[in-house]
Parts: structure tokens; sequence; C-alpha cells
């Protein structure tokens, strides 16, 4: 794994948490792709949260679901 700016990293992760908020499915792919690349966990755990902040209200299976499919990423590894 490469050594990115924490600055990049935080600013990917905030990227997509408001890209998903604001239903800018594009946008939250694009920034997700490119914190996937940089360290896929942080993606996943990226995911976590914003599935149990922001999607669990609306949608209570969401952070199980999101939990499943990271468990599944990292089997296929």
């Amino acid at each position: 794994m490469v050594e990115f700016d924490r600055n990049l990293i935080q600013e990917l992760m905030s990227a997509v948490q408001k890209s998903i908020r604001r239903g800018l499915e594009y946008d939250a792919c694009h920034f997700g792709i490119r914190l996937e690349e940089i360290n896929p966990k942080i993606l996943w755990n990226r995911l976590t949260v914003i599935a149990s902040e922001d999607i669990g209200p609306a949608f209570p299976m969401m952070p199980l679901l999101i939990e499943t499919l990271k468990t599944q990423y990292f089997e296929t590894e």
C-alpha cells in the first residue's frame, strides 16, 4: 500500500458521506472508488458508519447489509 496524504483521505471520506447524504450516486461512487484504491478498509469502515448514522434510521437493515458486503469483499481478496 502506498502512503497517501492524510488530508486527501479525510477529504475523500467526507466527500463520500456528503455525496450519499445529498443523493449524488455518481459522485459517491467516484469518491468511494478513489478511497478504495488508497485503502479499502477505510472505505468499508466509513460505509459502516454512514449505514448506521445516516441510512439506518430510514432503512434499519442497511447496517447489516453493509457488514455482510464488507465481509464478502475481504474474503474474496
